[in-house]
Order: structure tokens, then C-alpha cells, then sequence
């Protein structure tokens, strides 16, 4: 009987050991360096800058399309001043 509970308390041992790595794997997998920090800033500046610019394309596209559209009584009003 005393083997049996010896090789008892070590599978415990072991499990606990086990269970004890995890817990400790799992801590450091949600710790982030400083460089992961800086990367995760720099491609959300990077995705707002690529929405501004955008943003900006389409600005101008549509004032152009009005200046187009809207051609002809822009003539009328240049010329009767």
C-alpha cells in the first residue's frame, strides 16, 4: 500500500507541477513588449491614415463633379456680372 500511495502523491506532484506551468504559460502569453505596443500604435495611425487620405480623395472627386455638373450656370453667373 505505501508503494501505491507513493506513486499517488507523485502523479499528484506532477499535476500540480503541470497545472502550475499552464497557469504560469498562460500569464505570460497576455504580457506585450514595448514593441508590440509601438506596432499595434503605428498600424492604427497607419489604417487613420489611409481612411483620411480617403476621405480627402473623395472630397475633392466630389467638388470636382459638382464644378462639372454644375458647369453651365457657373457661366451664366460669371458672365452676367
Amino acid at each position: 500500500m505505501s508503494k501505491r500511495r507513493k506513486e499517488q502523491a507523485e502523479l499528484q506532484k506532477s499535476r500540480e507541477e503541470i497545472l502550475r506551468m499552464r497557469s504560469d504559460n498562460a500569464k505570460t502569453e497576455t504580457r506585450k513588449f514595448a514593441w508590440e505596443y509601438d506596432l499595434e500604435i503605428h498600424r492604427r495611425q497607419q489604417s487613420l491614415n489611409r481612411y483620411h487620405s480617403f476621405g480627402a480623395t473623395c472630397g475633392i472627386l466630389a467638388l470636382v463633379l459638382v464644378i462639372v455638373l454644375n458647369w453651365s450656370q457657373l457661366v451664366r453667373i460669371v458672365t452676367a456680372f
